[in-house]
């Protein structure tokens, strides 16, 4: 793995776990082995490196939306493989795109910008993958698309935090199966 990759994946971890705020130059270091001006040749400023973050984010997330769409013809299948993606992980530690958001404030403009085009994107692609659902009778009729694809991004969202406040996975587990089952069809 070249250092810059390695830098990134050392700081995705210290974000998602401690926050923006929760760790150092100096950290990312000295879990690399390195000296942190090797991070600052890399990422001048903290705020280059979430920006960094985010394109990388980005780039994964797109790819796991492209690997969900060819191994899943059903709509619950692909909406269940989604939430799969916002799982915190078993020591709590949740998505980088949630603990940004959480941090919007401290994210500068340009971060915010690729931010909210991400969360777009998950938007339409919900959006897109319920219209989908209506027409192939997997989804209820009344349901409308885009009040279902920003339900389901707040509740994902908001349970992430609450997993990681509690230490109780139970709450996104029982939010993700209402989702999904108010989604159903009633004759089903």
């Amino acid at each position: 793995m070249d250092q810059r990759a390695n830098i990134l994946r050392i700081a995705r971890r210290k974000y998602r776990e401690w926050g923006m705020n929760g760790f150092s130059f100096r950290d990312i270091a000295h879990d690399a082995g390195i000296k942190s001006s090797s991070v600052h040749y890399y990422f001048p400023t903290k705020e280059d490196l979430c920006l960094a973050l985010v394109l990388a984010e980005f780039a994964y997330l797109e790819q796991a939306l492209d690997q969900i769409e060819r191994d899943h013809a059903d709509t619950h299948a692909k909406l269940n493989a989604f939430f799969d993606l916002f799982i915190p992980s078993a020591d709590f530690i949740m998505p980088l795109p949630v603990v940004m958001v959480s941090e919007w404030a401290m994210l500068d403009d340009r971060t915010r910008t690729k931010l909210s085009e991400f969360m777009d994107i998950f938007d339409l692609w919900l959006g897109k993958t319920i219209r989908y659902g209506k027409i192939s009778g997997d989804v209820r009729d009344d349901i409308i698309p885009e009040i279902a694809a920003a339900d389901i991004m707040a509740v994902l969202l908001g349970s992430c935090l609450l997993v990681k406040a509690s230490g109780d996975y139970s709450y996104f587990k029982l939010q993700k199966q209402r989702l999904v089952h108010e989604l159903l069809p009633i004759n089903r």
